[in-house]
């Protein structure tokens, strides 16, 4: 654009006097009175208006322009074009100045200006040539378009990705904040469905093109619809709530069914905002995402999950089931020696019975460990919390030993530091464990001794961290398999099973209880010196001692049997004839008297029309097990406080709870331990039974 030179006739601007006296003094006051306007005009101008001279230097500035750069206006006063013009141009901005300032032709341009503190702005420059006492000035005024400037350089940029929408809806798009139109975009080009939906009435007002392909419509086909027409899930007055429900959280997220245009139903995810503009329409914007995969994926997992817990709950019923079968048959060979034993027999008659024995023991410990491990896997082993002296389990695993240790000439070492008398924790598990590490100690040692250690490691008022440790001086470990012989199954090479036999679950096990006592383990070895093996666990402190019923040697308990209780009634259900036979033995030498019923049907029966002090209930029966039975005998009046214990071959803890809920009063596992048996029998028919009355 081009600025034309202009001529004024005003004398007081040409500079030239008139003749007269009275004529010049008016004049004089017109110039002094347009000087002040003008002065004033550029004093309020808001653009920066600046003269420049020829050399381009400052010789006027107004303090807008001041302002505009950061300076006081007397500093920019003698500045020249350069020293704040920051424009990018070929020659530079001072080069088209002085060319165009002989011709008076300057254009408007547009430029950058660098501000006092080095920042730089977007100005738009005009320009105008004047004569001042015979001097030729250039007269500007620039103004800030720097954000003008930013706003452009943002619709230019989203031109391309906007254009089909702002033609469309260009008054609401307008309204929504930059960062919206960027997620619009970015939802665009992943394929997620944008609605704008009209607060009051569900009426869709836009609908972006993947919403319509998502729903097979076509953009206007879907701008004809509501809400409550595409969402399956909508009721009534579904929509209602979900108007109240965004309005008072701002936004929802939810999963729903929109209805496809030909009928089918499509699993979506809905992200709902609420947006007010400034006019007080209020309406929704929703984000809508494809869940078909997704949800496809859960649905797998579900089965999965569901293909997983009914594998699980097959293990479980199959090993409970095999579990049974070993045991029936192995209470049988336990049982038996035990009666043998007590029958009178040769030495090498005790010889054999003692290997019979042997093997039928060791045989029930590699149950247990399988049943161990398999209740670890699926979660249900659970740890008693009972009070316990430590010092006591540690003599018994040292009592429990002494046969082993004496058969290899072994020297066992105990070293336990000072400890609560009492400690809170699974007693059982603890020895379990700590027989683990000695037996296998014993098993690869054939000279020495071995050394079972208990010191605390960490302890607070509630607690104590314990290390337990099984030294010995056997045959060690190489360093490459020490990681593995904690995993199940595992041991030191397939020699090492041949020639000391094993399943490599002991360790495996220990871990795990050591897991669940919030500890850990681990194995230090060098090969032909010895191995030490050690977990933690940790134990709670007990503050009040709680009043534990004493534990009796077998011929103890016995004898108080034929001593307090000889001559009472027992009835024991049981269909397995040689099961039976043994416990009718023991609890006939004890001194009691003995009826057997080989189901529950009969026990029913015979508790109904016997005066029973016991019922000893076997689990698995025919015709009516001991689970019915039992709740059957707690329906009838007298029935209700007479002691039933569950004698039964099936060892998981459900098992137990299974008793307990069917109304039995305690629990004998099979194989029959005869002092468990002994114990649990005095127990009932005397401080149980009283405090049952």
């Amino acid at each position: 654009m081009q600025i034309n030179n202009s001529t004024n006739t005003d004398p007081a601007i040409r500079n030239e006097a008139p003749e007269d006296i009275s004529e010049l003094k008016q004049y004089e006051a017109r110039y002094r009175a347009e000087a002040e306007r003008n002065r004033q005009l550029l004093a309020i101008a808001t653009d920066g208006i600046h003269v420049l001279d020829a050399d381009a230097r400052l010789v006027m500035v107004n303090a807008s322009f001041a302002r505009m750069l950061g300076y006081e206006v007397d500093e920019m006063i003698g500045m020249r074009l350069d020293q704040w013009d920051a424009g990018d141009y070929p020659d530079g901005l001072m080069k088209a100045y002085r060319e165009n300032f002989e011709r008076a032709a300057f254009p408007i341009v547009h430029t950058r200006h660098r501000r006092k503190n080095g920042s730089l702005i977007d100005v738009e420059i005009s320009t105008s040539p004047v004569e001042l006492e015979g001097q030729r000035l250039l007269f500007a005024s620039a103004r800030d378009v720097s954000e003008r400037v930013r706003i452009e350089q943002q619709l230019e940029a989203h031109r391309h990705s906007l254009e089909q929408m702002v033609e469309e809806r260009t008054r609401e798009i307008r309204r929504i904040n930059q960062q919206l139109a960027d997620t619009q975009f970015a939802m665009q080009m992943v394929g997620i469905g944008i609605h704008w939906v009209d607060f009051a009435s569900g009426r869709l007002l836009y609908a972006n093109d993947a919403a319509a392909r998502m729903l097979g419509y076509t953009v206007d086909e879907l701008l004809a619809l509501s809400v409550p027409d595409l969402d399956a899930k909508l009721g009534p007055t579904g929509y209602d709530q979900v108007k109240s429900s965004v309005r008072e959280r701002g936004s929802i997220q939810i999963e729903s069914l929109q209805r496809r245009k030909d009928g089918s139903l499509l699993p979506v995810e809905v992200s709902i905002y609420h947006h007010r503009d400034n006019e007080g329409n209020e309406r929704f914007i929703a984000f809508v995402t494809d869940i078909t995969q997704r949800k496809q994926q859960e649905d797998a997992l579900l089965q999965a999950r569901d293909d997983a817990e009914a594998a699980n709950i097959a293990k479980s019923a199959f090993l409970a089931n095999m579990s049974h079968e070993i045991r029936t048959p192995l209470n049988a060979v336990v049982g038996m020696a035990h009666l043998l034993r007590r029958s009178g027999l040769n030495p090498l008659q005790l010889e054999r019975l003692d290997k019979l024995d042997t093997a039928g023991h060791h045989l029930l410990e590699i149950i247990n460990a399988i049943l161990d491990l398999s209740k670890i896997e699926a979660g249900k082993f659970q740890l008693e919390a009972v009070a316990f002296n430590l010092r006591a389990v540690v003599g018994n695993v040292a009592s429990i030993l002494a046969p082993r240790l004496q058969e290899k000439g072994l020297h066992l070492f105990t070293e336990v530091a000072h400890l609560p008398h009492l400690l809170l924790g699974d007693r059982t598990r603890l020895q379990q464990a700590l027989l683990n590490f000695a037996g296998n100690a014993i098993k690869f040692t054939d000279h020495g001794r071995i050394t079972i250690r208990v010191a605390p490691v960490a302890e607070d008022e509630e607690s104590v961290l314990l290390r337990f440790e099984v030294a010995d001086t056997g045959i060690g470990i190489e360093a490459d398999v020490q990681d593995r012989l904690f995993n199940a199954f595992e041991q030191a090479d397939a020699s090492t099973t041949r020639r000391y036999g094993g399943t490599g679950l002991g360790l495996a096990i220990t871990r795990r209880i050591a897991n669940l006592m919030g500890g850990e383990v681990g194995v230090s070895s060098t090969p032909g010196q010895g191995s030490q093996f050690w977990f933690t666990a940790r134990l709670l402190k007990v503050r009040d001692e709680p009043l534990a019923r004493p534990v009796e040697r077998t011929m103890n308990v016995e004898r108080r049997l034929q001593q307090e209780f000889s001559g009472s009634r027992v009835l024991l259900a049981e269909d397995e004839p040689i099961n039976a036979e043994i416990a009718r033995m023991l609890l006939e030498d004890a001194g009691l008297l003995v009826d057997i019923a080989e189901d529950g049907n009969v026990a029913c029966d015979m508790a109904a029309r016997g005066d029973y002090a016991l019922i000893l209930m076997d689990m698995q029966m025919p015709n009516m097990d001991g689970l019915d039975a039992t709740r059957r005998l707690r329906e009838i009046h007298a029935m209700a406080r007479l002691p039933i214990i569950a004698m039964t071959a099936n060892a998981f803890s459900e098992d137990r709870a299974r008793c307990f809920a069917a109304g039995m009063n305690d629990f004998i596992g099979k194989p029959i331990d005869p002092q468990h048996f002994f114990s649990t029998v005095l127990y009932w028919l005397g401080e149980g039974a009283a405090g049952r009355v």
